[in-house]
């Protein structure tokens, strides 16, 4: 059997090509050593930074012969991990029930065996595994587990193991969110569980798109970094599943307490099992952060790569939109750009490919965004639903800054899109208007100043009405709604907006109706949607960037202004 060789570890802090023109330094004098002092010495930080940091590799959802439907015993499921996967360190994470008798202690005495911090992390975890599947993993091998009937619901999962994560003891992920066992986000706690499987080899592959999926939960208002597993059943087969599926994270030192503090905060990212190193930043916020920008401006993100194949692309996006890209000749790539900061909730991410079929996602980059002084800014884009105006401010439809929908298709709570048109139908079914609609939460509207904003403490969807096929539009409009609501809430932040949330709407109409409740007061609302058949069968193209704006235009004049 060969051996798979790592990839040379790379540090964190790349100098990647800068392909930015450079203009000649003109300086001279006294001027000129002050500045090339001031490089010299920015320059000796970065080389300390560097040699402190680097970008190590692992799996963080794989199963032994603990696990009923998989194989190979724990200690040589471990030997694999570490010599033939060449990983830097690896989660053993059982199904939980599945685990019986002394097992779980077996399971956590050998992880303990192979763990050598600096050389190789064996760190033992177990795969929650009921309605759906949730990861979480330990500092430690003594921590007690709650294990099939002990933890049949989200609630005890997140009840036993949360105040550990909280302590810095352990972390979670969230597993394969829309493939069999589907995730219901509205009792996810992004506390605890602090990110998702983008990619799962095992689980469908790429977990980003899609309802239900790692790109919906952000939308939905999830804070969620992006991790990689393989989800291994059978490490003896050659070659192993193990691997082809992976997690980087930036270190200091390969020590299981910095892996888990990376994961929590995280400043992770995720790989379809090639060795590639990414790193962003979005006004010197690296991945996993937070900052505040006024609604309109525009932050500067740099994406830096180091890929194992060239050519190389990278891709922006912006609350799943690709605003930039860049593309490379050499394994070494950088994107500098600026993204405007057009909604409250904005995400930032980066998404690479290189030659062949390898791929990465760094974690996202949130941005607040604020209104200019402070000021009642978005009171345009919200749709008040009808509700008493003492108690209308509870919960408010956000609606698309135009060009989506002109004022002539924005009356009375309803709103209407033509069938694609890319102004507003971000779908490619025909026959169907995918719309982005958002929620706010305690809003300050100068349209109800005698609306004293509060964060609801219940909200309920009354329309569309509860179904159980995950298919149809009215089952996925439904719980995009409850999902952004319960994102929303767990911030306990007042003019807690979620990002746009795309609604599926067949020809017709669909009526979105909601209730929020604070103490005594009630918000009713109510928005309605309208799809319109398309007026050729000659669909336009989305195009990201500056483009878009040109496609918008020619769409805009295309349309027959209509009364309201």
């Amino acid at each position: 059997m060969r051996k798979r060789t790592p990839a040379k570890r790379r540090p964190a802090d790349r100098r990647h090509g800068d392909r930015s023109p450079r203009r000649r330094a003109t300086t001279r004098g006294p001027l000129r050593a002050l500045v090339l002092a001031l490089v010299t010495l920015l320059a000796g930080a970065a080389t300390a930074r560097d040699a402190r940091a680097t970008a190590y590799f692992g799996d963080l959802h794989a199963h032994s012969a603990l696990s009923d439907d998989a194989t190979n015993p724990p200690d040589a499921f471990f030997r694999v991990a570490r010599d033939v996967a060449g990983l830097d360190f690896v989660v053993l994470s059982d199904h939980d029930v599945f685990l019986t008798g002394d097992e779980p202690e077996i399971l956590k005495s050998t992880a303990a065996s192979f763990n050598v911090p600096g050389k190789f992390l064996a760190l033992s975890g177990e795969e929650w595994t009921h309605r759906w599947h949730m990861n979480v993993y330990f500092q430690r091998d003594d921590e007690a587990y709650c294990i099939g009937r002990s933890c049949p619901e989200a609630a005890d999962f997140y009840a036993f193991y949360g105040p550990r994560v909280l302590a810095g003891e352990a972390a979670a992920h969230v597993n394969h969110p829309a493939d069999i066992y589907k995730v219901n986000w509205d009792e996810i706690d992004d506390r605890i569980t602090t990110s998702v499987e983008v990619w799962n080899t095992g689980s469908a592959g790429d977990n980003e798109p899609g309802f239900g999926n790692a790109l919906w939960a952000l939308r939905s208002g999830f804070r969620l970094g992006l991790v990689g597993v393989s989800d291994d059943h059978d490490s003896g087969r050659i070659p192993p599943l193990l691997g082809t599926g992976l997690t980087g994270c930036d270190l200091e030192a390969l020590t299981r307490e910095n892996l888990l503090a990376a994961l929590r905060a995280r400043r992770c990212w995720a790989t379809n099992g090639r060795h590639i190193a990414v790193d962003l930043q979005v006004d010197g916020t690296p991945m996993g952060g937070a900052l505040t920008a006024t609604l309109g401006s525009p932050v500067h993100a740099r994406v830096r790569v180091t890929a194992t194949v060239p050519p190389v692309e990278i891709e922006l996006l912006r609350n799943g939109n690709v605003v930039d890209r860049a593309r490379c000749a050499t394994t070494s790539c950088t994107l500098d750009t600026d993204a405007r900061v057009d909604e409250p909730r904005t995400f930032l991410y980066a998404r690479v490919t290189q030659n062949g079929d390898g791929r990465a996602w760094s974690s996202p980059v949130w941005v607040h965004g604020e209104c200019p002084d402070g000021s009642a800014c978005l009171g345009a884009r919200l749709a008040a639903g009808g509700g008493t105006p003492a108690d209308d401010c509870l919960t408010e439809f956000l609606l698309p800054a135009t060009p989506a929908f002109g004022p002539y298709l924005r009356t009375q709570n309803r709103v209407r899109c033509t069938d694609g048109d890319p102004a507003c139908d971000f779908g490619d079914q025909p026959g169907e208007c995918v719309v982005r609609v958002g929620l706010c939460f305690g809003v300050r509207d100068r349209r109800l100043a005698g609306c004293t904003p509060a964060l609801p403490d219940s909200f309920a969807v009354l329309q569309p009405e509860a179904s159980t096929d995950r298919s149809t539009p009215d089952f996925q409009n439904r719980a995009t709604l409850t999902a952004a609501y319960h994102a929303a809430s767990a911030g306990g932040d007042l003019e807690s907006c979620s990002a746009l949330n795309e609604i599926r709407v067949p020809l017709g109409t669909r009526r979105l109706e909601t209730e929020s409740k604070s103490g005594s007061r009630v918000d009713r609302d109510a928005l309605t949607v309208e799809c319109l058949p398309a007026r050729s069968n000659r669909r336009l193209p989305r195009v990201a960037g500056p483009a878009s704006a040109l496609v918008a235009a020619v769409a805009a004049h295309d349309r027959a202004p209509e009364a309201p």
